[in-house]
């Protein structure tokens, strides 16, 4: 397929940056091979963490026997799986083969991503607790809710009641009125149609005499008492007008008769003016 030219560094650091094993190879020689894997393990334990390139079942396997877990990411054809967060910052910080302070800024980014996650946690420590007081708020809401659908119901009820009554009343004063109608009619008939019978017994009919006699005599004695009053002042006032005749000696004339004594009395007047007058020129001729 063709050649290469050149060489490939493999190595491997601790978690400051510090060189452990290093092995110079042939461009070509693959990243998992045994003998470069050995020399690089060699005295190494715990986890190394290495890219894509070393994903191998036998490699996981043979360092896995020897105490080492290696600690890759995932092809895009392969199954995800779970993976501590620990390891999975520490993977995307691998390359920290330049300088200890590269390192060292990785490691500082690991401790911020680790108090983020830290933080996080805690927030989903406390999702029962904000459950909870959703659920708290929603049963709230739920009895506000409910709340306002029985008031509106008690309104709706009230007003239902409140139209039945105003019908219920509305029917009773239609019923009175037929009932007015009819006592109308019976009270314009009851003098031609209607009759009424009374009996009565003779211990009643010995109480109405008695109540009438009763009643009789004290009428009887108010008109005679009306009559003495009316007497009295009759009496009274013919004293009056016989007084006011006395204070009054004369004969007194009308008012037409005032106008014919004036007129004669002026005719006669102005007759005897004119007697004298001719009888006075007879003379003096």
């Amino acid at each position: 397929m063709g050649w290469y030219f050149g060489f490939k560094l493999h190595l491997i650091c601790n978690e400051r940056g510090e060189l452990l094993n290093f092995m110079l190879t042939k461009a070509n020689v693959d990243d998992r091979n045994t003998d470069v894997f050995n020399r690089l393990s060699d005295n190494v334990f715990g986890k190394i963490f290495a890219d894509k390139g070393y994903i191998s079942q036998g490699l996981f396997e043979r360092l896995f026997n020897d105490g080492i877990e290696i600690v890759t990411g995932l092809k895009c054809n392969m199954k995800n799986r779970l993976m501590p967060l620990y390891d999975k910052i520490l993977l995307r910080k691998r390359s920290v083969i330049k300088e200890s302070s590269d390192f060292d800024n990785m490691m500082n980014d690991v401790e911020n991503e680790v108090e983020e996650q830290q933080a996080e946690d805690g927030l989903v420590n406390r999702v029962p607790e904000l459950k909870q007081l959703s659920e708290d708020i929603d049963k709230a809401t739920n009895t506000f809710i409910n709340s306002t659908f029985e008031l509106e119901s008690a309104i709706q009820q009230y007003q239902r009641a409140e139209a039945k009554l105003g019908g219920a009343v509305t029917t009773i004063s239609k019923k009175v009125d037929t009932i007015n109608q009819h006592i109308d009619k019976v009270l314009e008939n009851a003098p031609t149609k209607l009759k009424v019978s009374v009996n009565v017994n003779d211990a009643d009919w010995q109480k109405i005499q008695e109540l009438f006699a009763k009643e009789r005599q004290w009428m009887t004695a108010q008109m005679q008492t009306h009559i003495r009053e009316v007497n009295s002042m009759f009496a009274d006032e013919r004293k009056k007008v016989r007084e006011r005749y006395k204070e009054y000696d004369g004969c007194y004339l009308g008012h037409y008769a005032q106008w014919f004594f004036w007129f004669f009395f002026v005719l006669g007047f102005f007759l005897f003016s004119s007697i004298i007058v001719m009888i006075v020129g007879k003379s003096l001729n």
